[in-house]
């Protein structure tokens, strides 16, 4: 891991508490441009190394926020043929 840059590092520790609250709520490209708004930080690759230093992640999307509508359809599709296959199997067992 790489050493991040004294004046981030130095910045963000000084604000933990918030960097922490910022990353829990936000993805890492939405949180490292809030912390860069805010307080004039280096560059996202610092902030990411920091994040990774102190052990912090970041909001994480579930599949179902990320998926299409499309691609929910056929997982309830797949789901279910599955589903369907697994009692099959258990009743000719």
């Amino acid at each position: 891991m790489e050493k991040v840059p004294r004046k981030t590092a130095r910045t963000l520790r000084l604000h933990l508490e918030e960097v922490i609250e910022i990353a829990w709520d936000h993805d890492a490209e939405e949180a490292y441009r809030i912390a860069r708004e805010k307080w004039e930080i280096g560059s996202s690759r610092s902030f990411r190394d920091f994040l990774n230093k102190h052990h912090i992640t970041t909001y994480q999307k579930t599949a179902a926020e990320t998926m299409t509508l499309e691609e929910k359809e056929n997982f309830t599709r797949e789901w279910t043929e599955t589903i369907e296959m697994i009692n099959e199997w258990r009743r000719k067992k």
